[in-house]
């Protein structure tokens, strides 16, 4: 597919917007927004639109925006001329291995979560209690980079604990960020949803190989 450098700008605003808003959501809108070619025009950044759009043309056209996804994922704020770095690309093509590994992905990260609770003499429900004013630990070791953010949107598209916590850590705005972080990149982790009887029964099976579950 041709690209022009103002159908970068769109997407580019639209996915954004998605990222950091709490109304707008790019699935229901279709991916629309108001953004005008006069804007563009004037934006003295759209040099880099116009480099991606070469980048990109010719290209599935699903792929710019899992560059784009898997970039703002990581960092909201990203200014689009920090998308033509290399830890841009690298950001992309780790994001992509991930997701086509996913169920792997998952079965070590859950490895890892078992792990944390034998070594710290925890039961599995200890994982979303926030006591002695800490948060929750499965929210401390993802946060920390642990576990991967696409497992903890798994467990919770199973366990829907998020709910709980906003009861919890009314206010906290350090899990209000998170949780909007995870909620605005759910969408797109399509493959979840087909995958849930398998990644339930993985999570299950590792618990009663450990003895946590009987």
């Amino acid at each position: 597919m041709k690209l022009t450098g103002y159908d970068v700008y769109r997407l580019y605003v639209s996915l954004k917007t998605h990222f950091h808003s709490e109304t707008y959501d790019f699935f229901k809108s279709g991916g629309r927004i108001r953004a005008k070619l006069s804007s563009y025009q004037r934006r003295r950044d759209r040099y880099f639109f116009e480099r991606l759009a070469k980048r990109f043309s010719g290209r599935d056209s699903f792929e710019l925006v899992d560059f784009f996804v898997a970039n703002l994922a990581t960092n909201a704020d990203l200014w689009v001329g920090e998308m033509m770095s290399d830890q841009s690309e690298q950001t992309y093509l780790d994001w992509c291995r991930r997701i086509q590994s996913l169920d792997y992905i998952f079965q070590c990260d859950c490895e890892t979560i078992l792990n944390e609770i034998e070594t710290e003499e925890l039961t599995f429900n200890d994982l979303f209690v926030n006591a002695d004013k800490q948060h929750p630990l499965l929210l401390r070791m993802v946060m920390r980079e642990q576990i991967n953010v696409e497992s903890f949107i798994i467990l919770e598209n199973m366990l829907h604990f998020f709910q709980r916590w906003d009861k919890q850590m009314p206010g906290d705005y350090v899990w209000e960020a998170y949780r909007r972080k995870c909620q605005k990149y759910r969408p797109f982790m399509t493959q979840i949803d087909d995958s849930k009887r398998k990644h339930r029964s993985t999570i299950r099976q590792k618990l009663v190989d450990r003895g946590i579950l009987t």
